[in-house]
Parts: structure tokens; C-alpha cells; sequence
């Protein structure tokens, strides 16, 4: 219930990073961002959202979000790196919060494509993100490690928040550490060095179906889903159209909630 017209952003993204319970010593005990953003989608799930995963066609497309008042509803692209998934994830919860349904490519350059007011809701999304990650008061306390030209400074800082190098230029760039210019040419090099990376690297064989469909899904919404069931809300047929599994296949998937 926090109304974004009644808070500046850095109150706006404070007031609403407490709402989602993630302190500081927790994102810094993160290590990996995997589990970051893991996290934040947890805690995401527990205020009401769900965020679902998919590798989509377009692999230039991080997410997008349905901004419904009562099932607000993230997709994210699960070819992205989780560092790019977690800010892609805040992003799309800043349009729910503001009321706009969004949809976020890997990079900046489509903003130039968009009409002011759009251009100006995206920025704002992109700032409140970056606000709630690394917000502008722990970041004042990085800034004398950090050097335009010091790639190794900007990784490390990154990976003391658990985002990406992106998002610590973005907050540079905020600081006015460093110029417009240089930071599109640093996030342009590293979004198509992953970009190249994911084209050319070999996808193992196999897999785990199980594990993917929860990876997709989100073990909050299975859960519930289960919940649902076990307590005579809808059959099982139902429980298996809402999952998308087979209905032979629904007690293998329920065992990795618990596991």
C-alpha cells in the first residue's frame, strides 16, 4: 500500500526496499547472484507478485510485467544473467508501483524510440532499480574506491551488491563520475560481450525438467498452487493447466518444493 506520489524516489525505493525485508548485511552476504536473485524474487512473491521465467525468441528483451491491481505479474528472460534478471525484476516492479505495464529490452537504446512520457517512466523505472540495489547513501561510501577507468574497482563494487558492473556505472553516472558517453559505450560493450558469450557457449545436454519448470514457475507460485490443491480449492486437472505439467508429472514436481 505505499502510493509513489507521496514519496521522493530514494524515499519511494527505502520505503519499499523495508517493505521487502532485504537489509543490507543480507545483500552482502549474497555472494553470488544467483542467490540474489533468488532473494529478491522470494521476497517479491511474499508481497504479492509473482515473477515467472522463460528463455524468450528475443533475446534482446529482459521482461515485461502486467501492472493488474490485485495479480501484478513480472516475466523475466531467463537467457539474461541473473545480475541483469534482478535489475530487470526491480525495474518491472517500478512500473507496477507507478501503474504502467512495461517492457524492458537489455539496453538503453530503445528509450530514443519512445515518446517523452514513456522515455520519462522508463528512466524513472531505471532509477528507482538502481536506487533500491545500490542506493545513493551506501554508494557515497564506495566512491572513493572507484575510478572511471578501473574496470577491476567497478566488478568488485558490483559484486559486493550483487548486481551488475551496469548498475554501478549507472549510479557513476548519477554522481557525475563519469559522462553519458562513456557510460552507453562500457554497458553497450559488456551487454554484446554476453550477449556473444550466450550465442557461442554450448548448451549442455540434458538437464533437470524438474528443476527448470521450478526455476520458470517460481517455487512461491508452485507452493501456492499445491496449497490451493491439498486444501479442495480446484481438481487436480486445474493444478495441471495452471502449472502446464502433465498430471502424471505433478508429485515429482511437488518433491522439489521441499528439497
Amino acid at each position: 500500500n505505499i502510493d509513489p506520489s507521496k514519496h521522493s524516489l530514494e524515499s519511494l525505493a527505502a520505503n519499499v526496499r523495508q517493505y521487502l525485508g532485504i537489509s543490507f548485511r543480507e545483500q552482502f552476504n549474497f555472494h553470488n547472484s544467483d542467490k540474489a536473485f533468488k532473494a529478491w524474487r522470494h521476497s517479491l512473491g511474499e508481497a504479492g507478485v509473482f515473477t515467472f521465467k522463460d528463455s524468450f525468441k528475443d533475446r534482446f528483451l529482459s521482461g515485461f510485467c502486467l501492472a493488474h491491481d490485485q495479480y501484478p505479474v513480472i516475466m523475466i528472460n531467463n537467457s539474461n544473467s541473473f545480475t541483469r534478471q534482478i535489475f530487470t525484476l526491480l525495474h518491472e516492479l517500478g512500473h507496477i508501483l507507478y501503474g504502467v505495464n512495461g517492457v524492458t529490452d537489455i539496453d538503453d537504446t530503445y528509450l530514443k524510440y519512445l515518446n517523452k512520457e514513456e522515455r520519462n517512466i522508463e528512466i524513472l523505472c531505471n532509477q528507482f532499480a538502481a536506487e533500491i540495489l545500490v542506493p545513493a547513501h551506501q554508494f557515497e561510501a564506495d566512491i572513493p574506491f572507484l575510478d572511471a577507468g578501473d574496470i577491476d574497482a567497478i566488478s568488485e563494487i558490483a559484486n559486493k551488491y550483487s548486481v551488475s558492473r551496469e548498475v554501478i556505472l549507472r549510479r557513476m553516472l548519477d554522481f557525475n563520475l563519469i559522462d553519458n558517453e562513456y557510460y552507453t559505450l562500457k554497458s553497450k560493450q559488456w551487454n554484446d560481450d554476453y550477449l556473444r558469450y550466450k550465442k557461442d557457449k554450448e548448451e549442455a545436454p540434458g538437464g533437470n525438467w524438474y528443476l527448470t519448470k521450478m526455476a520458470y514457475l517460481g517455487e512461491g507460485f508452485v507452493q501456492s498452487a499445491f496449497q490451493n490443491y491439498r486444501e479442495g480449492r480446484f481438481d487436480k486437472a486445474t493444478l495441471a493447466t495452471h502449472l502446464n505439467v502433465k498430471a502424471k508429472n505433478l508429485n515429482k514436481l511437488e518433491a522439489y518444493i521441499w528439497r
